[in-house]
């Protein structure tokens, strides 16, 4: 059986065709999740109430989701709809279904990255072209040798806060694209990325769709 999300657990709830809340695991129980909602639903209560939903999360095997429902919890729905900071409760059935192995995990993206040699110390500053939980693919990196050590700072787009951490050089051909894999980062960061990739892919899939009417 695979594992159900955790307290403080960063997950999506996830609104089919229309939406994806960003939110963290409250409380948990039988059969039950409480999501306290890190942002504001756009989709009307009404629907919220009587439409299916997704929880959407990530464990060691990768992205996996609930088939969930809303339900009635112990504190009072807000009056005039849900918004940042309230707690939804969320039935489910347990079966929880794996979306993608973490491997797949991975979009094109592009954004600023600072690293500080481990060795030198010195800094350099480049942009990614790829990025996944594991690791990202760099435009450049000045010198970089296979096995090199560097701390970062990715500034992912429209987050405030940058990821943090430390990474090695995979493969660095030259006059070609840097890999580079995570080594040290925390399971938040790890989440962020990962909950980042999965919107992008989630965008190009309804661009796509619509594109294809």
């Amino acid at each position: 059986m695979r594992r159900l999300p955790q307290k403080m657990a960063a997950v999506t709830l996830a609104v089919p065709q229309r939406e994806r809340v960003p939110a963290r695991v409250a409380r948990t129980g039988d059969g039950w999740i409480d999501l306290q909602l890190q942002e504001t639903p756009s989709t009307p209560p009404a629907l919220l109430d009587h439409g299916g939903l997704f929880v959407e999360y990530f464990n060691d095997e990768g992205l996996c989701r609930l088939l969930a429902r809303k339900g009635v919890g112990e504190e009072r729905e807000p009056v005039g709809g849900w918004g940042v900071g309230d707690v939804m409760r969320i039935d489910h059935d347990g079966a929880v279904q794996l979306l993608q192995a973490r491997a797949s995990i991975r979009a094109d993206v592009v954004a600023d990255i600072e690293l500080t040699s481990l060795d030198t110390g010195a800094r350099h500053r480049t942009t990614t072209t790829g990025l996944s939980g594991g690791g990202a693919l760099l435009v450049s990196l000045p010198d970089a040798r296979r096995g090199g050590a560097f701390e970062f700072e990715l500034e992912l787009p429209e987050q405030a806060i940058p990821v943090t951490g430390r990474l090695r050089v995979v493969s660095a051909p030259p006059r070609a694209r840097v890999t580079v894999e995570f080594t040290d980062l925390s399971l938040d960061d790890q989440t962020r990325v990962e909950r980042f990739v999965v919107n992008i892919q989630s965008a190009a899939r309804n661009a796509r769709r619509v594109s294809t009417r």
